[in-house]
């Protein structure tokens, strides 16, 4: 009887595991309060939570471009990623040279991934864009790595004073996938968000800015284009002033793999009860 109870009692608990909602687990984060006095390179640096599981690593450290200058004139700070204890910024340079900042990423089959961030373009010039995304095959800190031929991207760029425009792009390793730079919004300060779920045969993500308030897409890749090959996450610009703060990875398991691995504790324990027997 009293092995019953206890059988009873594992399998509630079980059940209670199951419908609970899943919790998710920080990859990265990073709010760039560095213990400093003045600017620091990001560059080397290490994000302040790198768990080193589903996809992340723990010895990770930021990759960012540190110079030299586009025109062969040594690096000086304004035309580097930099911290200054609060927050990442790089600033406008003048040039359409994409500057990035990375860090290392490989996303498995089975979760659904969310990358958001803060990011604000101070810089009031038309086509001098900010992103974030999900990117393959990293080298250096500057090739021009924003493309339709890559992962899931997010941008943002000033159009006059007063307005910001808002695109995203989405591609598999075989095609362009799709696009559009339809949204517009309040220049200004936003929170942007990637989603990736990574849980079908097809992956599909979302992109949201305010929480989807200001502009919300979403998108399944195809099987002729195939999911897109990924092995870094990070931020750029392309002549915008770029303020970054609160860069999160997160992930969370599908709820069929935590059904299986409940399963199997719950077959675990029903077979060492009939044995005792």
């Amino acid at each position: 009887m009293f092995r019953r109870v206890c059988m009873s009692i594992v399998a509630l608990t079980v059940v209670a595991w199951l419908v609970a909602p899943a919790t998710a687990e920080v990859i990265y984060f990073d709010g760039f309060s560095r213990p400093q006095s003045g600017l620091q390179h990001l560059n080397g640096t290490a994000p302040e939570v790198r768990s080193g599981t589903l996809g992340g690593s723990s010895t990770a450290t930021w990759l960012a471009y540190a110079g030299p200058d586009y025109d062969g004139a040594p690096v000086e700070w304004d035309h580097s990623w930099q911290t200054d204890g609060t927050q990442a910024k790089m600033a406008w340079e003048g040039d359409p040279v994409q500057r990035m900042a990375w860090l290392p990423f490989v996303p498995q089959s089975g979760q659904v991934y969310t990358y958001s961030m803060r990011m604000n373009n101070t810089w009031a010039g038309n086509n001098n864009w900010i992103g974030m995304g999900f990117f393959k095959n990293v080298s250096d800190t500057q090739t021009p790595y924003f493309s339709y031929a890559a992962g899931p991207q997010i941008f943002e760029r000033p159009m006059g004073a007063t307005a910001d425009q808002f695109s995203w792009s989405a591609a598999g390793p075989t095609g362009n996938g799709n696009s559009d730079n339809m949204a517009w919004g309040v220049k200004g300060q936003h929170e942007f968000e990637i989603t990736l779920d990574t849980t079908g045969a097809q992956w599909s993500t979302s992109f949201a800015v305010d929480g989807g308030a200001t502009y919300s897409r979403s998108y399944t890749y195809t099987v002729a284009e195939g999911n897109p090959v990924i092995t870094h996450i990070g931020m750029g610009n392309g002549g915008g002033r770029m303020l970054v703060d609160n860069f999160t990875l997160t992930g969370v398991p599908e709820p069929s793999t935590l059904a299986l691995l409940a399963t199997g504790l719950f077959g675990l324990l029903a077979y060492a009860w009939r044995k005792r027997r």
